[in-house]
């Protein structure tokens, strides 16, 4: 009998000090059993909803539309949000991954976003956080990114041509020359992005240092386009609303067509 209870020790023993990971193989099936979600980072970064931001933008354009004869430019863009919550890395969410990525849809509520818009889109259509088409993705150092695809409208200026010998003048930041038969620039179209609800004291909104290349981007259908965008020119102003300063930035896009039965009339 003492010789069973012996045997029946030193396998309780092996089982228990084996070193194979056995404990460790459960927790990690724990860990799949509780996946993370939305619910689980909003209450996370809820404490950090109202925190001072320090927000980096970047666009990019994936396909441009012009309808100057409207007055507006369709573009459909991917716009990056980058910014980042230095305590955030202390988490243990961490535990076991390092980056945590979701695609998002209609149903997710954010509740710790320093929210931004297009300020200037047409028709109202993007003065929201759009929740189709976009992307969080969250790391271990705090960094915290959102990527978002949009279609939206923006308004253009039609430049016309005058009888003048030379007219100079700024639109956009753009330096405008016309004289009786052409003019540099056939169009300016302007894109405002920024916040109404974090004002300069919340979140600093900057231009990331790689952004949009200023490539001869078609702005038309045609095989052959008649529309380019020659250039895009990249800025940030403060604007005052309700007696309070914001951030915003301003992308200026200068439009040439390059027939002359498409020059602007």
């Amino acid at each position: 009998m003492s010789w069973i209870i012996f045997l029946f020790l030193i396998v309780l023993c092996t089982a228990k000090f084996d070193g194979s990971g056995f404990g460790i193989d459960m927790e990690l099936d724990e860990s799949v059993k509780t996946p993370i979600t939305i619910d689980t980072i909003n209450s996370l970064l809820r404490q950090f909803a109202y925190k001072s931001f320090n927000v980096t933008f970047q666009l990019e354009i994936m396909r441009a539309l012009e309808a100057v004869n409207r007055g507006r430019l369709e573009l459909t863009v991917w716009s990056h949000d980058y910014w980042k919550i230095p305590e955030l890395s202390a988490n243990k969410l961490w535990k076991y991954q390092d980056l945590i990525k979701f695609r998002l849809n209609s149903r997710s509520q954010l509740e710790f976003l320093p929210e931004m818009i297009f300020k200037n889109a047409l028709y109202f259509k993007e003065h929201r956080t759009p929740l189709l088409n976009t992307i969080l993705e969250l790391n271990n150092h705090g960094n915290i990114a959102l990527h978002s695809l949009y279609t939206l409208d923006i308004p253009c200026t039609k430049i016309i041509p005058t009888k003048s010998k030379c007219i100079k003048y700024e639109l956009c930041g753009i330096e405008i020359t016309e004289n009786p038969y052409h003019s540099n620039v056939d169009a300016v179209c302007e894109l405002h992005y920024g916040s109404l609800i974090h004002d300069s004291t919340k979140m600093h909104l900057n231009w990331a240092s790689s952004n949009v290349h200023e490539l001869n981007l078609p702005c038309s259908i045609e095989f052959m386009p008649r529309c380019v965008i020659t250039k895009i020119r990249l800025s940030k102003k403060e604007i005052t609303f309700l007696d309070d300063k914001y951030d915003e930035l301003v992308a200026c896009f200068v439009l040439s067509f390059s027939t002359k039965d498409s020059v602007i009339i």
